[in-house]
């Protein structure tokens, strides 16, 4: 079987070629050590001078972050080297000052073999406009690109790399359109902008975005037939008149560069402008022809007729040109993507041929978080539940675990996961990552990786960010396609941070999510799949034998659809410590801790309170019975009120539960640890029927009176 460090080899060392090439391996398999290795023989002989190795981002160093992709690449090429080959990383314009223009411009001189540089710095390659110190870029012999970098080819209004903004909807109709443009090709603008559509032709066409747990929550987008028919009319000036063209140029390239620009900002604002127009020309040419793009649209805060202000996006491939010999690194790369951002080149595929090879996946269903709960900090206690699993299951695995969830939810994740009552283990190695960060990081070799979500595009990423690859109506389907495509392969990408298929065998970590794998399959998939709650066939064939997926053993008590998610997990504890003291549990000694609700209110009733809660404060605690020590120690200092339930449970998420709901009592007491049955004792001193849970009607009895030393036991049945 041909290695991938020979296919490495035979590609750096083969025929020079104007076809892009992409080498798709596994994260884990050494795509980017190998290629480091091979390059540096191939440096060494000559082959090469002048190389450019292309990585996310290139920062500032900083002792108090971890180091950057850039900087691991620069040791590794040192390394390998023996201090031969010292790569130089070209900062990005944004970590200079404005008056440190000159340091920025002064990085771009070739004094070693191989420059790292960001993704962002790719258009310096690809356009041959770019002029001065900048330019040398392109006379490189090899451009590597480390992962996907679309983004980074992009000129948008809103993603990664944007530094465009949209372009408000008034601007168009007071600085291009009125002054010269006829009545009848405005009109249908001046309704959209009110939100009016009396001829019927854009409304259908609007799409409103619910944004939830926002005041404003919703935003609506308009584009495809339904833009083109209000702002068509008006756009066909750019094809016959070079007046609209300056006027639009000019009105854009102000837009784009704000305040007191700087030199560079200027133009890069023009270039940018000349590139919107010229896409809208384009587009207008195509809109004549009757084909309707996307890669423009309306957006606007609020419902679809509601008359706020309007502003231009678009979504649009930069141009991309003069191309030196490119070789692509990315673990799950997809063809058809890579065909549409170097429109004009051949792109080739290549993949070292290996065993097939799954990722081991257990699933967890029933631990699913809520993206916008977890946003917002709602559902707190099943949160606080699942955080409880996540360090209990540490403790007993040995390893640290890694924890994947939205960017944004760091802030809601950290008091929880940092948390040390007596429901948690304080010492829990945990560590948090981001969905869309971290790719290409060998940090996590050995962890357990547990996605808490599913990776999340909005569908907006799919109808506009997509756009700029594929932009006509009828391409919806090669959207959605790549969008599905995008998320899957970020789990793909994210759980192998652990290197679970270079694990030694007995070391293997464990890959967890919190969902099934199936949300992202296609519908038409999911509706046929086998999967139900916790299980799944041992094969997915919809993940091309990519995953092999198992329940998960959850290391906490819970129900998925439970409004008390903490109160089984609570239960069970505070049984297992009873057991230090009683052979079963009285319904009674629940009642006076406050985990079941007292149903009823006599005088013997309240007597029997009192001589439990005697009997209870009484006994003798110890580390093995946190949980009990703690709520006597609350209980002498705050007194309960019969009439009202105890209130020390609820700092720990669980609520006082109702004793006709018997889920819980039998989900708890059923537990293989416990097999208790429910009995019903009646005495020689009370009319009352003692409820107690015990394996058997001798140990009830012995429960009761543990409970109620006075009371004389007369009969004990099943109940």
């Amino acid at each position: 079987m041909t290695s991938l460090s020979h296919i490495i080899h035979e590609l750096l060392y083969g025929p020079h070629t104007a076809t892009i090439q992409i080498l798709r391996a596994p994260p884990g398999e050494g795509k980017t050590r190998h290629t480091m290795r091979a390059l540096l023989q191939a440096i060494a002989d000559g082959r090469y001078h002048r190389v450019l190795w292309s990585v996310r981002q290139t920062l500032q160093p900083h002792e108090d972050l971890p180091k950057t992709l850039a900087q691991e690449a620069v040791e590794i090429f040192t390394e390998f080297s023996h201090g031969a080959v010292t790569p130089r990383i070209l900062l990005g314009h944004e970590q200079f000052r404005e008056d440190e223009e000159h340091l920025y411009r002064a990085q771009f001189v070739w004094d070693t073999p191989v420059l790292i540089i960001s993704h962002a710095h790719l258009p310096l390659i690809y356009r041959p406009d770019h002029t001065g110190g900048m330019s040398i870029l392109r006379g490189a012999d090899l451009l590597i690109i480390d992962e996907d970098p679309l983004s980074s080819l992009l000129l948008q209004t809103s993603g990664e790399h944007t530094q465009t903004r949209a372009w408000p909807l008034k601007h168009l109709l007071t600085q291009l359109i009125l002054p010269t443009g006829a009545p009848s090709a405005t009109s249908l603008l001046h309704q959209f902008a009110q939100g009016q559509d009396d001829s019927g032709v854009w409304q259908d066409h609007v799409r409103e975005i619910r944004q939830i747990g926002r005041k404003s929550s919703i935003r609506s987008t308009l584009r495809g037939a339904g833009f083109w028919a209000v702002t068509g009319p008006a756009l066909v000036r750019l094809m016959t008149s070079a007046e609209a063209v300056d006027q639009l140029q000019v009105s854009l390239s102000r837009h784009f560069t704000g305040a007191r620009p700087t030199h560079r900002e200027r133009l890069r604002a023009q270039r940018d402008a000349r590139a919107v127009i010229h896409a809208l020309q384009v587009d207008v040419q195509r809109y004549r022809q009757g084909q309707f793009t996307h890669r423009f649209g309306w957006e606007w805060t609020g419902a679809c007729h509601d008359a706020q202000p309007k502003a231009l996006h678009f979504d649009l491939l930069r141009p991309v040109q003069g191309f030196p010999r490119t070789i692509v690194l990315d673990a799950y790369a997809n063809l058809a993507q890579y065909q549409q951002l170097f429109a004009g080149r051949a792109c080739e595929l290549v993949c070292p041929p290996s065993a097939p090879t799954a990722l081991r996946v257990h699933v967890a269903p029933t631990l699913r978080i809520d993206r916008t709960d977890l946003r917002y900090g709602r559902n707190r206690a099943k949160h606080e539940l699942i955080i409880q699993d996540i360090h209990r299951d540490a403790e007993r695995t040995g390893r640290p675990q890694l924890l994947l969830a939205p960017k944004n939810s760091w802030a809601v994740l950290r008091p929880w996961i940092t948390t040390t009552n007596v429901d948690c283990a304080p010492h829990t190695q945990l560590e948090y990552a981001h969905w869309y960060a971290g790719r290409g990081k060998n940090a996590y070799a050995g962890w357990d990786v547990r996605a808490l979500t599913c990776p999340h595009l909005p569908t907006q990423y799919r109808d506009a960010h997509l756009a700029a690859l594929y932009p006509f109506d009828e391409q919806h389907g090669e959207r959605s396609a790549l969008w599905t495509h995008h998320k899957r392969s970020e789990l793909l990408q994210m759980l192998l941070r652990s290197r679970q298929l270079q694990a030694a065998p007995g070391a293997t970590p464990r890959l967890i999510t919190h969902f099934l794998p199936c949300e992202l399959c296609p519908e038409q998939a999911r509706a046929s799949c086998q999967a139900r709650d916790e299980t799944h066939p041992s094969a997915c064939e919809q993940w091309d034998g990519s995953l092999e997926l198992q329940p998960y053993q959850s290391a906490v008590l819970h129900r998925e659809d439970s409004r008390n998610p903490k109160y089984r997990e609570t239960l069970s504890r505070v049984t297992q410590e009873f057991q230090s003291w009683m052979p079963g549990v009285p319904l009674l000694a629940l009642e006076v801790m406050g985990l079941v609700k007292i149903r009823a209110n006599g005088a013997q009733k309240q007597a029997d309170l009192r001589a439990a809660l005697k009997t209870m404060l009484a006994w003798q605690t110890s580390s093995a019975t946190p949980h009990v020590t703690a709520w006597q120690r609350t209980t002498l200092t705050t007194p309960p009120e019969w009439s009202e339930p105890h209130t020390y449970w609820k700092r720990y998420g669980t609520e006082v539960s109702n004793d006709r709901n018997r889920d819980a009592l039998r989900d708890v007491f059923s537990l293989p640890k416990f097999q208790y049955r429910r009995y019903r004792i009646k005495t020689e001193e009370s009319r009352i029927l003692y409820t107690v849970f015990a394996p058997d009607p001798r140990q009830a009895s012995k429960a009761l009176g543990r409970l109620l030393p006075h009371a004389t036991v007369r009969r004990t049945w099943l109940f």
